[in-house]
C-alpha cells in the first residue's frame, strides 16, 4: 500500500505534463510512459527522487536510453555481436561510457543509504519510511553465515532492477 501513493504521484505529474501541452499537438506517449515507469520505481525501489519527468535534463535517464538505444543496434549490427568488434566500435565506447554513469550513480546511492542506516537504526530507517524498499532489503540481507552482499553484488542487482 505504501507504494499507492508513490504510482499516484508519478502519474499525476505524467497528466499534469499531458494538459501543458498545447490543445490539439501530439505527443509520443511511449516517452512520457517510460519515464513516469522509471520514476516510480526509482521512488519505489531505492527511495530517490529524480524529478526525471520534469527536468529537461538527467545524465543517469539519458545513460539508460542510450544504453537501450546502444543495445537495440547492436543487435540489428551482425559484427557488433561480436564483443572483440563491439568493444573496438564507437557505439561500444558510447555503451561502455553509458555503462560507467549507470554503475556510478547506482554505487553512489548505495555509499549514501549504508551512509544513512549506519546512523540510524534499522528500527528508525523503518519508522521513517513505513516501508522498506528494494535497496533496503538488499542492504540487509544475510546469508546463513551472517555475510551481506557486497557493494559490487547490491549495485549489479540495483542496476539489473
Amino acid at each position: 500500500k505504501p507504494y499507492v501513493r508513490l504510482f499516484s504521484e508519478s502519474t499525476n505529474v505524467m497528466l499534469k505534463n499531458w494538459e501543458a501541452l498545447d490543445a490539439g499537438s501530439t505527443i509520443d506517449v511511449f516517452h512520457h510512459m517510460s519515464l513516469m515507469t522509471l520514476d516510480s520505481m526509482l521512488k519505489c525501489a531505492l527511495s530517490q527522487q529524480t524529478d526525471c519527468q520534469t527536468r529537461k535534463t538527467n545524465d543517469y535517464i539519458a545513460a539508460v536510453y542510450e544504453m537501450s538505444d546502444l543495445s537495440m543496434k547492436r543487435g540489428r549490427t551482425l559484427p557488433h555481436r561480436i564483443d572483440l568488434i563491439y568493444a573496438l566500435s564507437s557505439n561500444g565506447r558510447k555503451y561502455r561510457k553509458a555503462c560507467k554513469l549507470v554503475h556510478d550513480y547506482a554505487e553512489r546511492i548505495i555509499a549514501e543509504r549504508k551512509e544513512t542506516l549506519q546512523q540510524q537504526s534499522v528500527e528508525e530507517a523503518r519508522n521513517r519510511k513505513k516501508y522498506l524498499d528494494f535497496l533496503d532489503i538488499l542492504l540487509e540481507a544475510r546469508d546463513e553465515d551472517g555475510n551481506g552482499l557486497t557493494d559490487a553484488e547490491i549495485r549489479d542487482e540495483v542496476d539489473t532492477f
